[in-house]
């Protein structure tokens, strides 16, 4: 896990946007698979709450950003879709945010591994390439 400081440091404005989300995406993947069961789901909010807590991220002008990073990359469609696609689903449709719009929140779970065919090993069904 990251320290605030690695944090801060890692996500500053000047890092690019692809790179810091391929950072985000790792650290989260990490702690997907160490700290929740196969069977469970976290929601984003909390998900970034244990890679960044807000007590720590209050703390500096940096923390926030990062923090607001680490939100707006676990909330993008290409992270959720690429990066971490074996470890989010979609909620039920429902309103989110202050302003209560319509949509599916992010779910995530540990990563799971494809189903592979006894035959020929290969992932089973076939993922469609986006």
């Amino acid at each position: 896990m990251k320290t605030p400081q690695e944090w801060n440091y890692e996500l500053r404005l000047e890092v690019p946007t692809l790179e810091a989300f391929k950072l985000i995406g790792q650290v989260a993947r990490a702690h997907l698979e160490h700290n929740v069961t196969l069977d469970d789901m976290v929601s984003t909010t909390t998900l970034v709450e244990a890679l960044y807590p807000l007590a720590y991220a209050k703390q500096s002008e940096a923390g926030m950003a990062a923090r607001g990073r680490i939100l707006k990359a676990l909330t993008a469609r290409a992270l959720g879709r690429y990066d971490l696609k074996d470890c989010m689903i979609r909620g039920v449709l429902q309103p989110l945010g202050i302003a209560k719009k319509m949509g599916r929140p992010c779910l995530w779970h540990a990563p799971r591994k494809p189903l592979l065919c006894p035959h020929c090993g290969q992932e089973w069904p076939k993922q469609k390439e986006a």
